[in-house]
């Protein structure tokens, strides 16, 4: 190696230092990339998609309205109040 070569060649802690200095300078603008604004921003300026077509027809929507309905109220009314855990329908036990 020539003594020009050297001189231009960074010691590990200068590379070090210089990693770590970019990483922080990285931070500073890291704020405005999280934030619930700028996120909100973002999601606001993109193109919303089309909704799909859909096959079903009016009875099968009422259909899968009423079973959702009917999923739903089974497992807020079943919840038991101290544990949350939900009454099983099936009777092991059946005498």
């Amino acid at each position: 190696m020539g003594e020009n070569e050297k001189a231009n060649r960074l010691s590990r802690r200068d590379l070090l230092l210089q990693i770590a200095g970019v990483g922080v300078w990285g931070l500073s603008d890291i704020s405005k990339l999280f934030s619930p604004l700028a996120i909100a921003e973002k999601q606001r300026n993109r193109p919303q998609p089309a909704p799909a077509p859909s096959s079903l027809s009016e009875g099968d929507d009422q259909l899968l309205e009423e079973i959702e309905k009917a999923n739903f109220q089974y497992f807020w009314e079943q919840a038991g109040p101290q544990t949350g855990l939900i009454r099983d329908r099936c009777n092991v036990r059946a005498k």
